[in-house]
């Protein structure tokens, strides 16, 4: 049964680009209310003009008091039924040489403490709200990379891999409570994260798409794109899936 996802107030985090403004402005042709989270004012400016169903909410995710303060002004806003937790980064590093640690603590922070952290910070708003019972949802966008990692940027894998751990864990947690805990699994995507190294990566568009229709599908697991395939891969022979991923 699909879900009807019209006039639901969605949360959509990093939706100044890539896969988050698609996500944004997919929702809100869909008829949700989306809340697009980012940190670029005038790129969250254009984002909120492309839909009069997006509103723009400038936040960052770094640090603890940050997302305190990005909990206040989404609740200032109105009642959340849906949190997408999308922003993401991710460097490439030789563990050899990695470069300032700073770069790496960021990354971490906004790829695993904060979709953790807002999850916590929104629950009991997402709880109580007063919309329709079963709309309520929280989708982590993890990737396929957490599946299998990649060579070349293990803190990212390792971040993604925790996510998708922090995920199943919370959807068995609470699995009596009336929401629905989702990830969302893409391939490398042609995104500004992925730029210089996205030959033959799949559009943002293309890659919203799938998870929006998984979303009102009311799916609790969207493998997009080529993540189908590897999951495919991984359930037979892990050893091969992880073999192909190492160098992608």
């Amino acid at each position: 049964m699909r879900r009807d996802l019209n006039g639901l107030r969605v949360v959509v985090t990093g939706a100044t680009s890539g896969i988050g403004r698609e996500l944004a402005e997919g929702l809100a042709a869909g008829g949700a209310e989306v809340l697009a989270v980012g940190r670029d004012r005038e790129r969250l400016r254009q984002v909120a003009g492309a839909h009069p169903g997006i509103r723009a909410l400038e936040g960052s995710l770094e640090t603890i008091d940050q997302r305190l303060a990005l909990r206040d002004a989404i609740l200032e806003a109105g009642p959340v039924d849906v949190l997408i937790n999308n922003a993401g980064t991710q460097t490439p590093v030789d563990a050899r040489a990695p470069g300032p640690w700073a770069v790496l603590a960021t990354e971490i922070e906004v790829n695993l403490s904060a979709p953790i952290h807002l999850s916590h910070l929104l629950l009991p708003a997402l709880l109580d709200r007063s919309g329709r019972p079963g709309d309520a949802a929280i989708v982590n966008v993890t990737s396929g990379l957490a599946m299998a990692p990649k060579a070349a940027s293990a803190p990212y894998c390792a971040t993604k891999a925790g996510l998708r751990s922090y995920t199943k864990a919370l959807r068995w947690q609470l699995r009596a409570e009336p929401i629905l805990i989702v990830e969302a699994l893409p391939p490398i995507v042609r995104t500004p994260m992925t730029e210089g190294r996205n030959d033959g990566a799949m559009s943002a568009q293309a890659c919203a798409a799938e998870i929006i229709d998984g979303l009102t599908r009311g799916r609790i697991e969207i493998y997009v794109g080529k993540s189908k395939l590897l999951k495919r891969i991984m359930r037979f022979s892990p050893s091969m899936g992880e073999r192909a991923m190492r160098g992608s």
